[in-house]
């Protein structure tokens, strides 16, 4: 991860776009607002439990190989090709799809697409069995043991053991993994996993000390550093699916491996052509455990790369594209006509949009100021009218599904103009007086533009004060950031989620505060010291009991956003898709691939 800049997660916004290729599970959202399914808070599941939806499915409770999901027979009638728009995909043809580089939102996508993992995500966003059939976990979440499925096969037909799992988790972890610009590494979502911080950062010098073990064919074992209930809930990211050893050490070199020509994968289907900038083109997988004796209800993906939204909204009324994001500015056409607005799907995002305050610099260091900042902001205005419905108010870090989400605090940061205005007068600034200009960093983009351009009104109405606005390209925001003497500003961010459990959440902001001591040290405006807060996400890391956990997030979000607050939150990211009656199947709930569901008709 990045400490304040989060470019590599733009995870559901893009994934989105192209969430149907598979039927990218996502969630309810606007242009009324619809709540996202109950996302299950994860716990150390119990061997004796039965599964619940507020559990992990337990370990002699997951379905035998003869139980698990299986595809819904597949319509014979129409073409069954579906037709998608990704605006933008990292990396030349190859390089950006390797599940050992996939961190931003469309790289995952198309991970998931080729590569099955140990789990998959159903529609309350529950893992269930997808290359392990069952799973069991010691006395303290430290060893978790999978049982494989025996019927695990390349796409030509080779089968799988758990010796790939192994080498794949090793290869992944290593130091020099070789992932294009845009494409990082992903160890971040392997170091629950004893000694990968240690290969990764050259502490060791080999992955022998990893605590991933193939026991026989089909049984594999991680070894955690510490408890860890939320394991399950990594285990569906495409860093822990298989990956085939021959073909990388014989076309590894720049991830020629993964390109159509050379690709060897195990998911529901394999890549055959990627034309750069272009268009992808995905089949069905035959040898893909979930198509045994059944067709696929979708035989083809063709992924366009048009980035004109324009141009995108065109193609799909002219029936080009199956599904598209409606384009922001065309969300109040599209909704009031009858056609169109019969065919969007509004979803949440599990993203939050906030400002990073740089509590080391004056006035900021104020708690006062902080928390007038904050209510001084009209959330239900900013969402509603200058937003158009597109995203709901946030008040909290945590998302209103996720485990420790407390809606006692939203009130305490409702839009109060009297106590904002009372709060700057306390620290010494009665009605903006003497208060410092200052900036508000943030992408160039008209949504952001309009945003800003609203909360910068509502600071000068109602705290007296002035907010410039700093509007740029990432890299130019980060060396504007950087740069010496500190320009007092907030930094606009937002995080995405890489698996629906708080801690996911908030050990990022925690990474993020303290991974690069000589960036503190060079940058003391931003270094958050709450020992507190640190603390209280530390215990709830290793906390097996949900209600416990809970109650630890929520004193943690508490102190993060209101009493030592070291972010302003925004709002929750909704997303509305719009997709042809000819698509049926999909469950929208936030991530993961529902392809097991999703069919294309004539």
């Amino acid at each position: 991860m990045k400490s304040q800049s989060m470019n590599r997660r733009e995870f559901l916004r893009v994934a989105a776009l192209a969430a149907a290729a598979a039927g990218l599970a996502a969630c309810g959202g606007s242009p009324a607002p619809t709540a996202a399914p109950a996302v299950a808070p994860t716990t150390a599941p119990k061997a004796t439990d039965a599964p619940k939806a507020t559990d992990a499915p337990k370990a002699t409770d997951a379905p035998k190989a003869t139980e698990a999901p299986k595809p819904t027979d597949a319509p014979v009638v129409g073409n069954k090709t579906l037709n998608l728009n990704m605006p933008a995909f990292y990396g030349e043809p190859g390089a950006g799809t390797d599940p050992g580089c996939a961190g931003g939102a469309n790289t995952v996508f198309v991970d998931q697409l080729l590569f099955s993992s140990l789990v998959y995500f159903d529609k309350d966003m529950v893992p269930q069995p997808d290359c392990a059939e069952s799973w069991a976990i010691n006395a303290d979440s430290t060893v978790w043991t999978f049982k494989l499925r025996k019927d695990l096969k390349w796409t030509d037909g080779t089968p799988i053991t758990a010796k790939d799992f192994e080498w794949s988790v090793k290869r992944n972890s290593a130091p020099d993994m070789t992932c294009n610009p845009g494409a990082q590494g992903i160890v971040y979502m392997l170091d629950v996993i004893k000694g990968v911080s240690d290969y990764a950062n050259k502490k060791t010098t080999t992955p022998d000390g990893i605590g991933v073990k193939a026991l026989d064919d089909y049984t594999l074992e991680f070894t955690l550093n510490e408890p860890a209930g939320y394991f399950i809930q990594m285990a569906q990211y495409p860093t822990y699916a298989p990956l085939p050893q021959k073909a990388i050490t014989d076309f590894g070199k720049d991830t020629k491996w993964i390109r159509p020509e050379h690709i060897l994968n195990n998911g529901p289907f394999k890549l055959t052509e990627w034309v750069q900038d272009q268009q992808m083109t995905l089949v069905a997988n035959t040898n893909w455990y979930g198509y045994a004796g059944k067709a696929p209800a979708t035989d083809k993906i063709v992924i366009k790369m048009i980035k004109n939204e324009a141009t995108a909204m065109a193609a799909y009324e002219t029936g080009e594209l199956d599904v598209i994001e409606v384009p922001s500015g065309e969300l109040a056409r599209v909704t009031k006509d009858a056609k169109l607005g019969a065919e969007v799907h509004p979803y949440n995002e599990l993203l939050t949009q906030y400002m990073i305050i740089p509590v080391g610099s004056k006035p900021f260091d104020d708690i006062r100021v902080r928390q007038a900042l904050s209510m001084a902001i009209d959330r239900d205005t900013l969402s509603k009218t200058v937003l158009q419905g597109a995203v709901s108010p946030a008040y909290q870090m945590l998302a209103p599904t996720m485990l420790g989400y407390d809606a006692q605090l939203n009130p305490e940061l409702h839009y109060n103009p009297d106590k904002a205005k009372q709060l700057l007068a306390d620290a010494g600034f009665p009605g903006g007086k003497g208060f410092p200009s200052f900036f508000i960093n943030s992408n160039a983009t008209d949504q952001y533009q309009t945003m800003f351009e609203a909360i910068q009104a509502m600071y000068k109405d109602v705290l007296g004060i002035d907010m410039q606005l700093a509007l740029m390209d990432a890299g130019a925001r980060t060396k504007w950031r950087d740069e010496k003497p500190f320009k007092l500003h907030l930094w606009r961010e937002r995080w995405g989620m890489d698996f629906p459990d708080s801690h996911n959440t908030m050990n990022f902001v925690v990474q993020s505060k303290q991974k690069n001591i000589k960036f503190n040290a060079d940058h003391p405006e931003w270094e958050y010291k709450n020992t507190k807060f640190t603390e209280l996400v530390g215990q709830a890391a290793k906390e097996v009991d949900a209600k416990k956990r809970a109650d630890l997030y929520k004193q943690a979000d508490r102190i993060l956003c209101y009493e030592d607050p070291d972010i302003i939150p925004i709002y929750y990211a909704l997303s509305n898709l719009l997709i042809k009656p000819r698509v049926s199947g999909y469950w929208l709930s936030g991530m993961g691939i529902n392809y097991r569901s999703v069919a294309v008709t004539g």
